[in-house]
Order: structure tokens, then sequence, then C-alpha cells
């Protein structure tokens, strides 16, 4: 599973789950809905009673059962890194942006800084092919098995999950349905820019 990686790709991929995690802290400042993932994860943490940490973690680990199976390709020491390290990151950020004025920074303007950002940071870490985490390479799947391009498979995919989420009484807002709507091709426009940059294929 786990291959040689070149140094530049190792930090490559921390660059980008460091620039994910302040673009996940924004959206959080901005309230206006968390993303797809984060709904179902919210519906997890309702319906079986645990934290909401604890939910993410079985989340993930749910994710990594079909992913191992079906887009081992993806699969690497970053996807074991990720589980963790981007929560790490989200929470640093948000003690530093505490620490800034930026609730006055109209809610809508923060949010779609913070989509910007975290779909750079997205493309950052895919494209380092290192690993990506579970829900990612999920996302893989149904890119491969419905042959859509990347755009379309993580809309489609980012909506299955707010409805699975919904459906447990995960919260949803205008930010998240905004969210698996654009994240998608922002994400795919990174992740091809920053291979070409990269002088290796894009995965997607």
């Amino acid at each position: 599973m786990f291959k040689k990686i070149k140094f530049i790709n190792i930090m490559i991929f921390f660059l980008g789950i460091f620039v994910m995690g302040l673009g996940s802290a924004i959206i959080y400042e901005a309230g206006l809905g968390t993303n797809s993932i984060g709904t179902f994860v919210d519906g997890v943490h309702y319906i079986i009673g645990v934290s909401r940490g604890i939910a993410n973690t079985i989340v993930c680990i749910a994710f990594m059962i079909p992913a191992y199976f079906f887009a081992r390709e993806f699969f690497g020491i970053g996807t074991f890194i990720s589980m963790f390290a981007i929560g790490l990151f989200i929470d640093l950020w948000k003690l530093i942006l505490n620490l800034f004025l930026i609730n006055s920074v109209p809610a809508i303007v923060l949010f779609f800084i913070g989509i910007i950002i975290n779909s750079i940071g997205a493309g950052l870490y895919i494209a380092a092919n290192v690993g990506i985490s579970s829900y990612d390479a999920f996302v893989m799947i149904i890119f491969k098995v419905t042959k859509l391009q990347y755009k379309y498979a993580k809309v489609l995919t980012d909506f299955l999950m707010i409805l699975l989420g919904f459906i447990m009484s995960g919260v949803v807002g205008i930010g998240t349905i905004i969210s698996a709507f654009l994240s998608g091709f922002l994400v795919q426009y990174a992740i091809r820019i920053i291979s070409k940059y990269l002088k290796k294929k894009s995965p997607v």
C-alpha cells in the first residue's frame, strides 16, 4: 500500500491539509452551514448519540472499508495522517482567526473565501499523491464507477451525504448547498492546475 514518496510530495501534502484547515475554519466562522460530510457526521452524531469527534472517526472508518477495496490506489500514509491532522489544523486556525476581527466581514464573503481556500488545499493534497482521506477516496469510487468527470462525481457524492445527513437530523445550511454545487468544480480545477505545475498526470 505504501509506496516510496518524494520529499517534495510530502511537503505539498502537508501544505494542502494546512490550507484545507484554514479554509474549513473560515467556513465555520461564516456560520452558513458546514460542508456535506460535516452534515453527514452531524447526522451520525445525533443518531447514535456520540460526540461529533467520535462520529467523525466512525464515518472515516466506515468510508475506508469500501475505499480500501475499490480505490486502493489512492491510499497511502496520507490517508491515515489526514484522519487526525485536518481536524487539528482546523482547530489551530480557529484559534488564530479568533485573534482577528473577521466577524466584521460579511458572512457570505467569508464563506466564499473559505470555499476557495479549502478547494486549493484539497487540490494540493490530492495532487501530491501521498494518500487521500477515506471520504475523498469514496468520491474517487463514484468517479471510477459512473465514468463521470470528477467534478460531477463529487457533486453527486456531496448531495448524497447531505441527504443522508438530513434524514438523520444533521444540520443543513445555505452554505452546505452552495458548497455541494461548487466544491467539485473548484477542486477538480485545483487538482489539474497543481498536477500540471508538478509535471505529473492529473488523477482526475
